[in-house]
């Protein structure tokens, strides 16, 4: 009681070749850190192969599906609650669905590996890997942010470079991209 979201299951799959999920309007959101080979992910339709070191997230309330592309291992998480969709929500994150080179792996990897292996007594486990999932949201929204700002970066100089040769000055060329100076 009291808690945001919950996290229903953790574990390690060890995907076999004929493995295969699939979720209709899925109760859950799904959070898995690929430690070992590949696999397809699909989620309302858009497919993207999750590799070694990368990060998956399917949401709730959405289909999807899971497969592996050979030998495939993933750390996952299973989590519940509106609040969860909410979150990945405001910070644009329920639509991507692959996460490359994700950073934060091992410590994903870790915290589970704790409470499956070690048996960590269960609330403080929840407490911690919800802090972890709130930290990875953090994460993955500055990646996402600088992408955004590095492309938007990359255009302005690229418009700037039309004009290197030309007798414009800056202030001409900002107002012809629109932006203020």
């Amino acid at each position: 009681a009291g808690m945001p979201f919950v996290i229903d299951m953790a574990g390690l799959d060890r995907c076999s070749p004929d493995y295969y999920l699939r979720r209709i309007n899925s109760p859950i959101s799904v959070m898995g850190y690929v430690q070992k080979g590949s696999g397809m992910v699909e989620q309302n339709g858009r497919t993207e192969e999750a590799r070694e070191g990368s990060l998956f997230l399917v949401n709730c309330r959405d289909s999807h599906v899971y497969y592996p592309k050979g030998e495939w291992e993933f750390y996952w998480v299973n989590i519940s609650g509106d609040y969860w969709r909410e979150i990945l929500t405001r910070y644009g994150l329920e639509a991507q669905i692959v996460f490359p080179d994700f950073r934060l792996g091992q410590e994903f990897q870790e915290c589970i590996r704790r409470v499956t292996e070690e048996r960590e007594e269960l609330h403080t486990w929840q407490i911690e890997m919800q802090a972890l999932l709130l930290k990875i949201v953090l994460h993955l929204y500055k990646i996402q942010k600088f992408r955004e700002e590095d492309s938007l970066a990359a255009g302005i100089r690229a418009e700037f470079e039309k004009y290197i040769d030309s007798h414009k000055t800056q202030e001409e060329i900002c107002r012809n991209m629109g932006i203020t100076t």
